[in-house]
């Protein structure tokens, strides 16, 4: 196998939803494209940040009042049937409907795991696997996006390099 780069492998029609964008929108966007995730860029197209599903179930879960995104989905404690619709009435719902309207900078992770165009494939490979991640956003100098590499994008790679 060649010396694999970052561009030789992203996607270069990488999506991203800007600061501004309510959560409410987010959800919508991640519904139509079927994504996991999406780089939060500004206006001038620098990444500011990153957003993913479990961003906004964590920021579910605090707004209902539990104190982390594990407690949302713990049993009900013993003798007690609460169900996620039930959670969703009265004070929860107006939770709800307040996050949904709150803009994605207020939920999205300001650490960005990137790398360049030019990283060799092994790095974003150790990167992923070390952070535990399964996106690396591909960034220009300036701060811009320019890819993505998702763990799919690495197994379709690797793919087609066995097969040959």
């Amino acid at each position: 196998m060649e010396r694999l780069l970052a561009k030789d492998v992203m996607t270069t029609w990488a999506l991203s939803v800007a600061p501004s964008d309510t959560v409410e929108r987010l959800i919508e966007i991640i519904q139509e494209r079927r994504f996991s995730g999406f780089p939060v860029a500004g206006a001038d197209g620098r990444v500011v940040g990153v957003v993913t599903r479990t961003d906004v179930l964590r920021a579910l879960a605090e707004a209902i009042g539990h104190a982390s995104l594990g407690d949302l989905f713990k049993a009900p404690p013993a003798g007690g049937r609460e169900s996620f619709d039930t959670l969703l009435k009265g004070e929860a719902a107006s939770a709800v409907a307040a996050l949904l309207s709150t803009r994605v900078e207020r939920i999205m992770s300001r650490s960005v795991e990137h790398c360049s165009p030019e990283t060799p494939v092994v790095e974003v490979c150790r990167t992923m696997v070390g952070r535990r991640i399964h996106r690396l956003l591909v960034l220009s100098e300036d701060g811009r996006l320019v890819g993505l590499i998702t763990s799919t994008d690495l197994l379709r790679r690797f793919q087609t390099e066995l097969e040959k």
